[in-house]
């Protein structure tokens, strides 16, 4: 999943991942596996797998009647499926989501092939291409979903960001071309990632979710940068006093004089009584 050099806009900038592995070997009588028949699982943050002294052990899984064996020695197959299930939710070929009973169902006749994640199969080999492109798949939907939220978060942080007279000496100080110049080329990065995926060319799709990425992660931190510049500058400065309106209060006086004379100097009129 990395980039070739001519799509990286910035060469000082590699797009990886680093995946921490931990393999513990151990000297036991008996193997030792993780989760009870696994040895090398992935977790959130990092990959764990042993290694034991059997080269035949029998798995729990059989095939036409036979058990499969395993070489607890070489640990190298489950882990490159532990790896890929960390990197992209790459899974075995049987393994689906039942929709009805929501949950993880088994279908063993599509365990099949001869690659790391095919549990019947136990000679090392490559990844097929329609797992490729599932990783793939799977790794542009992740980042085009992330390049979404940053950029939804620079939005709301610019919407929040009010300019009025406190802070309007500090404008020019506003990066309005760069904030412009980073979303634009993150609306160009997912044009060309979509239209990629389009042509079913998922490779060709990765450069452009990783530019989206960057792209979308520096119009946010300047949005971001952008609204404390402004709500600082405006807690520093004095409140802003516009000039006194003398007029509006010759206005009120003159009014008021005008009532206090019409009642001074008019006449009360009595009413006649009437018996």
């Amino acid at each position: 999943l990395m980039e070739s050099d001519h799509d990286v806009e910035d060469p000082t900038i590699v797009d990886r991942r680093d995946i921490p592995i931990f393999l513990f070997s151990m000297d036991f009588p008996l193997p030792v596996f993780i989760d009870k028949h696994y040895q090398a699982r992935a977790l959130d943050d990092m990959v764990v797998a042993v290694q034991s002294d059997e080269f035949e052990w029998e798995s729990h899984i059989a095939c036409n009647g036979s058990p499969i064996i395993w070489n607890l020695r070489n640990p190298l197959r489950p882990l490159l499926a532990a790896t890929a299930q960390h990197l992209s939710g790459l899974l075995p070929m049987h393994l689906t989501f039942d929709v009805a009973h929501s949950k993880i169902s088994q279908d063993w006749l599509w365990s099949v092939g001869c690659n790391p994640l095919s549990h019947t199969s136990t000679q090392l080999a490559n990844f097929s291409a329609i797992q490729i492109d599932t990783a793939h798949r799977h790794y542009i939907a992740d980042s085009l979903m992330e390049s979404i939220r940053a950029v939804n978060d620079g939005v709301v942080a610019m919407a929040e960001s009010r300019l009025n007279h406190d802070n309007l000496h500090v404008s020019n100080a506003i990066p309005l071309d760069k904030l412009v110049q980073m979303h634009v080329a993150v609306k160009l990065s997912w044009r060309k990632a979509l239209i990629a995926v389009h042509r079913l060319d998922f490779q060709d799709a990765i450069p452009h979710v990783h530019a989206a990425v960057r792209n979308a992660n520096h119009f946010r931190d300047l949005a971001v940068h952008t609204g404390h510049l402004l709500k600082l500058s405006g807690c520093l400065a004095p409140t802003h006093q516009g000039s006194f309106d003398w007029w509006m209060l010759i206005m009120v006086g003159a009014a008021l004089l005008s009532v206090t004379t019409y009642y001074v100097f008019t006449k009360e009129k009595v009413k006649p009584k009437l018996n």
